[in-house]
């Protein structure tokens, strides 16, 4: 669920409803089921939201008009879908989807286009955040089942930080853990550990 002024936006299925009363104000035509939650464009005209065909058993990413429900463009995933999960993150001109198999990948807001997309070196574990850092960088925050914590350019998809000096197999814990920005330090629970992370400044 998201919100914006007087309006809620749900992805499962992709509507919107009058924050007030509750009224639904549209409902998008997709024939795909909703998966995961749904993200707002910076300026609040385009809802994001991740659709399931259980039929091909493949995964897509909406771009939806908030005014009235209407499709802007529709980009299918390569053999993956939208985590049930997470939700998209958007980030200037691009939206960056963690896919259920571990891919991340970032498409371009106005097309749908693939700008990036990013395999990790093992099973990702919980899933992403998306931050700026005190810098202005934004990074793509993730930690992987051993106990590694990378960070990606959310532009370029580039890996520019990784912590590999905690070992541990967190197989056995929650899949929703997410790392949290917080002032001048990003915390990262791992399992029953919590560790604070000084982001990179460049």
């Amino acid at each position: 669920m998201n919100a914006a002024g007087k309006t809620v936006f749900i992805s499962t299925p992709p509507a919107a409803f009058d924050l007030a009363s509750g009224k639904q104000l549209w409902q998008a035509s997709v024939p795909e089921w909703g998966q995961g939650g749904p993200a707002l464009s910076r300026a609040g005209d385009l809802l994001f939201v991740g659709l399931y065909d259980p039929v091909r058993e493949s995964g897509s990413i909406a771009a939806i008009a908030t005014a009235d429900g209407s499709v802007r463009w529709r980009a299918v995933l390569d053999r993956t879908m939208l985590a049930f999960f997470d939700h998209p993150w958007v980030n200037g001109d691009v939206v960056i989807v963690p896919g259920f198999t571990g891919t991340i990948m970032a498409l371009d807001v106005a097309s749908g286009t693939q700008r990036w997309a990013y395999q990790p070196p093992g099973e990702r574990f919980g899933t992403v955040t998306v931050a700026t850092t005190p810098s202005g960088n934004a990074l793509v925050w993730l930690a992987l089942q051993n106990g590694e914590v990378l960070a990606l350019d959310a532009a370029t998809g580039a890996q520019v930080a990784r912590l590999s000096d905690i070992t541990l197999n967190l197989g056995d814990y929650s899949f929703a853990q997410r790392a949290v920005p917080i002032g001048q330090q990003v915390l990262i629970p791992l399992g029953n550990r919590l560790i604070a992370l000084k982001p990179p400044t460049r």
